[in-house]
């Protein structure tokens, strides 16, 4: 019988907490996740003895004690008290930044296995942030077009879910919803303005994360995986859209000669990218959520300018987050 991998979770309650525990327990891994937090943490986790899982236990030296991997899907705090348990300890776990807390340190490197040509081994000097969800899926269209059809120049307006701020978010946005309605006060902490109903180019004043920030990492991480690829920077434009989860993205492309739809959605699907067919319906937030993967649809020949096309990308955020943290967790156990 194979040996269990022990990985650490912390955040297990959080979205992308919730997503990788169910990965791990849907895929039957042979590793045993340990659900790491505060005492208070425990209060909010329902979490039921599996076979590969451990009850929920307080952050501590001795719960990170022989864990191949760490992965941070939890606050800041979290993540900074487990690195310094791991350190003190003596331990040398895989520390994989879900949460992106870790990425502007020296030895942070950013990660898409799925994206990736050959996955570079995952060694414990260096952390493994898991690159963001909308950088990704637009890397993988881009890269995969390319290789068809060179491209010229690329402008991507992306649109964010509240889901990408937490679960708190996404219990705003609902709350102000009902509020609208109820003609009551709406709640604001994290959007610092109306979001519900709303498309904005900028979030309100209070608002606990400005949206540049997000634009700035999404067009950072961009950067780093289009890296040596020889593709055509990206123009990005980010947008707080009124949809609870899903990154879309309205892709302009301007090829070098003139394409054909059926000759990009070929090298699209060559790729590894789902076609979104008419036949499918319109791909929107409530039909992609729990898809793997990038998605593509509506490809479009631009009437102003015969050699570019729009191309409609998606992905479920927290799903996509997910896939790359355990892929990157899996890559930690290699030669184990």
């Amino acid at each position: 019988m194979k040996t269990q991998s022990k990985w650490v979770l912390l955040g297990a309650d959080t979205l992308a907490g919730r997503e990788i525990r169910e990965l791990v327990e849907d895929r039957k891994l042979p590793v045993r996740l340990t659900c790491c937090g505060s005492a208070s943490d425990q209060r909010v986790l329902s979490l039921e003895a599996e076979d590969n899982f451990d009850v929920f236990e307080e952050l501590s030296a001795a719960a990170i004690e022989g864990a191949r991997a760490v992965l941070v899907a939890g606050s800041e705090e979290q993540a900074e008290l487990a690195r310094r348990l791991a350190r003190e300890g003596g331990s040398s776990p895989v520390i994989i930044d879900a949460a992106g807390h870790f990425e502007g340190e020296e030895n942070a490197v950013v990660r898409a296995p799925a994206y990736e040509r050959e996955p570079a081994a995952v060694t414990s000097d260096r952390i493994q942030v898991v690159a963001h969800p909308a950088a990704v899926a637009l890397a993988t269209a881009m890269t995969a077009m390319q290789a068809a059809h060179p491209l010229r120049s690329a402008v991507a307006t992306v649109f964010e879910p509240a889901s990408a701020r937490g679960a708190v978010a996404v219990d705003e946005m609902h709350q102000q919803a009902i509020c609208l309605f109820s003609f009551q006060t709406l709640p604001a902490k994290v959007f610092g303005v109306q979001a519900s109903f709303n498309m904005m180019p900028r979030l309100g004043e209070e608002a606990e994360t400005p949206l540049e920030r997000g634009e700035a990492r999404i067009r950072k991480h961009l950067g780093k995986l289009l890296a040596g690829r020889e593709v055509p920077a990206v123009s990005v434009r980010l947008v707080q859209a009124p949809v609870f989860s899903g990154y879309s993205a309205s892709l302009w492309v301007e090829f070098e000669s003139r394409p054909a739809v059926d000759g990009i959605r070929a090298s699209l699907t060559a790729a590894g990218v789902q076609y979104w067919g008419d036949e499918d319906g319109p791909l929107s937030n409530t039909a992609m959520a729990g898809q793997s993967g990038i998605l593509a649809s509506s490809i479009a020949v631009d009437p102003d300018n015969p050699r570019a096309a729009w191309v409609w990308v998606a992905c479920d955020n927290i799903r996509e987050t997910a896939l790359n943290a355990v892929a990157l967790a899996g890559l930690a156990g290699r030669g184990a």
